[in-house]
């Protein structure tokens, strides 16, 4: 197969959050930098999106703070969720 990347591990991440499989795409998340690929603003707003869909707000205003950490900037998408 093809190996994982930045678009492929969003993706999938996205995917799973919308499902409401938010373990699923926590693990693929753990993985992705595992793997030594790096998440972006795109990537986190996914998990954060999928935390609000289920009413989770702790754990979307923590995964919103760790951008900071990260580095990364939240953009307007992310602040209007």
């Amino acid at each position: 197969g093809l190996p994982m990347n930045l678009v492929s591990y969003t993706t999938l991440i996205d995917a799973q959050a919308r499902a409401g499989n938010l373990d699923l795409a926590v693990k693929l998340l753990k993985k992705m930098e595992e793997n030594g690929c790096t998440p972006n603003c795109i990537t986190i707003s996914a998990l954060v999106k999928g935390y609000c869909r289920k009413g989770d707000l702790s754990n979307a205003l923590s995964l919103f703070r760790d951008l900071h950490v990260r580095g990364l900037t939240p953009d307007i998408v992310l602040m209007n969720m």
